[in-house]
């Protein structure tokens, strides 16, 4: 009977109760590109943290910072989790969560050019015609290092408008930008490339991933977010937010690539961990 009394007052001690309820989260997340909330990678996020389970609160920088300055604060400490597109080096630095929130669709590019191009660009069949015209990326895009390892002449800038600005004024011919991103991207930058249009025959492909990446050791964190993911997923959530989103309506992707001769090369950057990624996770048209 003392032995009953006791445990069941032991269980009324309020940090029993507190024991047995789950942590409590709470992250930061970059303003990446000034996008805020509208940025892919936190809607990703706050879905998976919503799914998970477990109690959270999530807070956005109010700088806007670039990809590289997220990077450094993720080694910092002072944001949790940023997503990019990765490379074996991110890996080897940071703990990812295999999982393509971009479903794989920035390796698939259109091109942005100045419309005198088009039909120089029209000409173009094969990998060596294309190898002619130089591409531009951002300083800290993985893509460069793809690009660069199939041949092909880049020019850096450090941000978008940067970038489109550099293509109006001819500092280089083409700015490859993903299959659901392009079309919003220029108009966005109307203003500063009023010249410039998605070319209508070409697409380059090639294996690729944005990914979430949290610190090295945060196994709380990770396993938070790899369930969450995977029950956003499972329950369609993923991809009722994904396909929802502007311009990522599955119909439109296709027609976007309807027609156009798709260009391929690899991805030398690409770990094994991601190629071993199952397909479903990926976008094929």
């Amino acid at each position: 009977m003392r032995r009953k009394q006791f445990l069941a007052g032991l269980a009324a001690l309020p940090w029993a109760a507190r024991a047995a309820a789950p942590v409590r989260l709470s992250l930061a997340y970059p303003n990446l590109d000034g996008l805020g909330e509208r940025s892919l990678g936190y809607r990703v996020l706050r879905l998976a943290l919503e799914k998970s389970g477990r109690p959270f609160s999530l807070t956005l920088t109010t700088e806007p910072t670039t990809h590289v300055r997220a990077r450094q604060q993720l080694l910092l400490g002072e944001i949790d989790v940023v997503d990019f597109g990765t490379s074996e080096d991110f890996e080897q630095r940071f703990q990812a969560l295999y999982f393509p929130i971009d479903r794989g669709l920035n390796g698939w590019r259109l091109f942005i050019i100045q419309s005198r191009l088009q039909s120089r660009l029209a000409a173009v069949h094969d990998l060596a015609g294309l190898r002619r015209f130089t591409l531009g990326q951002g300083n800290d895009w993985s893509d460069v290092a793809v690009l660069q390892a199939a041949g092909f002449r880049v020019e850096r800038a450090g941000s978008l408008v940067a970038l489109f600005r550099m293509l109006a004024a001819g500092r280089f011919d083409a700015l490859p930008l993903g299959l659901n991103e392009a079309y919003e991207m220029l108009g966005q930058a109307r203003s500063d490339a009023p010249d410039c249009v998605i070319d209508r025959q070409l697409a380059l492909a090639y294996p690729f991933a944005r990914m979430l990446f949290v610190r090295r050791g945060n196994e709380l964190l990770h396993d938070t977010l790899r369930r969450g993911l995977q029950r956003a997923f499972d329950d369609g959530s993923f991809h009722a937010l994904f396909h929802g989103l502007p311009g990522n309506a599955e119909a439109s992707l296709r027609e976007r690539l309807a027609g156009r001769r798709i260009l391929r090369i690899d991805n030398p950057t690409l770990s094994a961990e991601v190629r071993r990624i199952p397909e479903h996770y990926f976008f094929r048209p």
